[in-house]
């Protein structure tokens, strides 16, 4: 994957401080944003290079010897593939919240070049921006103007400029110090900004990092004396509007909160459940947070996440209101008010999508998306604007799919309830098929793969017929995952029991991409009929059919073009009316 942010440095027999570095950026960065570093090495022999070679978001670039930081830095972020550049020194570590929301000031703001991180070192010519961190100036004509000692920069225009100065005849020739400026000057002088953020500040360890390499550089900039005023012997003229068009454009930010329920299952879910995640990401930029493992740590602030991200979408998975309550959707909302905020419940239980406490939860969201059509009309009553809006089947890669046994039938679920048990019964009165039963609860079962999507599509590939029950006939359009988990696997055909309102709702067609069965009896008899191996034609093409369904209609990012495209504006329209 591309990534979207670069960072940056140059390092020298420093492993400790580089490490300590990397993990302060991994730490503030969410896993749903890509990233890299880029590290430029003059020739360390204290395990840098083997640690560096050994992680796999590090791209090293070995110099092998003290070429200076100006090619070191130059190289680096010639070398960088994210769409915004971070250029700080090795000794230096990212505050939490940083990275980001110097990515937003980016996004929000095309006339800004650069985003300054503010510093905890004590020079007197600082902008403070927060008690005890600064921002450092440099003199341009008409006032003083902030430089990024540490900055966020878009790679396109560093590009342009030279970044610290490869095309300029002074610059190129540095050793190490004033490349920071000249690049600031040069944004400046472009037009474009180089801007302080709130929140936007790293700890510089400069007082700890006093070693030989660091006196080294003085003695040889003390000896050549300052590149960047022979470059600027008058302070450079700043353009009031950017002399050339801004080529990038700022993305969608989705502050996604998923539903990663504790258990035994919660690695399978965490690895499993990808599909929507990633459909986001192809339409912007995501932060997914795992909400319910984050309260139970005690790390969970809503407010603090709109705040730093200033998302244009929050979209919830809320299944009760033990994490998020009304007053924190509250106050969180109220930090962006134009944020539109979603919720997706994909209960069936109608108590829990009516509780007092949800209620008040979803009246201040925009949209309530459930998977029981049910209780829309319960929901209208309330004032609350709801829509029915299904999940989508999870990508698998095939070419990687585990080995599994192959079955005449396959069944996946687990046994917790009276239907259950008695439909249990059913399959193991039929003796004279090979059946393979996955889930928990069962005597015979042949294994869980509760959301190992790659364990159940291998199971789904390898069989001829799939069997799907429903314990819920009073309920609308309820089917649970597993429909187009199986559907999409085009291996087995799928024999589902009767889903009240499950064609008009998602258009999964009786006959065409699965075979109906009412009761008992009716599965009986059309297992018998379907498992005759003359039917083996018509089972593959019933399986070809419902797959390529799944593949148009039904993938997550089906789900969000139905989204984007029909939901939001009919409900824009009705609001209009």
């Amino acid at each position: 994957m591309t990534p979207l942010i670069s960072i940056v440095t140059g390092t020298y027999q420093r492993i400790t401080f580089l490490q300590d570095m990397v993990n302060s950026a991994r730490a503030t960065l969410p896993s749903t944003i890509p990233h890299e570093f880029v590290i430029v090495d003059g020739g360390s022999n204290d395990g840098t290079q083997d640690w560096c070679k050994a992680q796999p978001d590090i791209v090293l670039i070995e110099h092998g010897e003290l070429l200076g930081a100006i090619k070191a830095f130059n190289a680096g972020a010639m070398a960088a593939r994210g769409q915004y550049v971070i250029l700080g020194n090795d000794d230096i570590m990212y505050h939490e919240g940083s990275i980001m929301r110097a990515l937003v000031h980016l996004e929000d703001n095309p006339n800004c070049g650069a985003v300054a991180f503010a510093d905890n070192r004590n020079i007197g010519y600082k902008l403070e921006v927060a008690p005890g961190y600064g921002v450092q100036r440099i003199q341009a004509q008409s006032q003083p103007v902030i430089y990024a000692q540490v900055g966020m920069f878009r790679k396109w225009l560093g590009d342009i400029l030279g970044w610290w100065g490869i095309t300029d005849p002074i610059m190129r020739q540095a050793n190490t110090y004033g490349g920071d400026n000249y690049l600031s000057a040069r944004i400046w002088e472009m037009g474009f900004t180089v801007d302080a953020v709130r929140g936007v500040t790293v700890e510089d360890r400069y007082q700890d990092a006093r070693d030989d390499l660091r006196q080294r550089n003085f003695d040889i900039e003390t000896e050549r004396g300052s590149a960047y005023y022979r470059r600027y012997p008058e302070p450079p003229q700043i353009a009031d509007h950017p002399i050339i068009p801004a080529i990038d454009e700022g993305q969608m930010r989705i502050l996604y909160l998923p539903i990663y329920e504790p258990g035994v299952h919660y690695h399978n879910q965490k690895q499993g459940k990808r599909g929507l995640r990633e459909a986001f990401g192809r339409i912007g930029l995501v932060w997914e947070v795992d909400y319910i493992a984050a309260h139970r740590n005690r790390e969970f602030d809503l407010v603090e996440l709109v705040d730093s991200f200033a998302p244009d979408l929050l979209f919830l998975q809320l299944h009760s209101t033990v994490e998020i309550q009304a007053d924190s959707l509250a106050r969180a909302r109220a930090r962006k008010p134009e944020m539109l905020v979603i919720n997706w419940n994909g209960d069936v239980y109608a108590r829990h999508l009516l509780e007092d406490g949800m209620v008040d939860v979803l009246r201040l969201c925009d949209l309530q998306c459930c998977v029981n059509a049910s209780v829309l009309p319960c929901y209208e009553a309330q004032g609350i604007q709801a829509v029915y809006w299904q999940c989508g089947f999870e990508p698998i890669d095939e070419s990687i799919l585990p080995n599994m046994p192959a079955y005449d039938i396959v069944f996946t679920g687990n046994c917790y309830s009276d239907e259950r048990t008695e439909f249990g019964r059913f399959m193991d009165s039929l003796s004279d098929v090979n059946i393979g039963i996955y889930g928990s609860g069962w005597a015979n079962a042949g294994g869980n793969t509760t959301y190992n999507f790659p364990a159940s599509r291998a199971l789904y590939r390898n069989c001829k017929l799939i069997l799907g029950d429903n314990q819920w006939m009073q309920d609308i359009g309820f089917v649970s995952n597993r429909v187009f988990d199986t559907l999409a696997a085009g291996g087995g055909i799928l024999l589902h029991q009767h889903v009240p309102g499950m064609l008009e709702y998602t258009g999964i067609t009786p006959d065409e991409h699965f075979v109906e069965w009412t009761d008992l009896d009716d599965l009986h008899q059309k297992i018998i009929y379907w498992l005759n191996p003359e039917m083996a034609s018509e089972r593959q093409a019933m399986a070809a059919r419902a797959r390529a369904f799944m593949e148009s209609d039904h993938s997550f990012d089906a789900r969000l073009r139905e989204l984007f495209f029909t939901i939001l504006p009919a409900i824009e329209m009705k609001t209009m009316v």
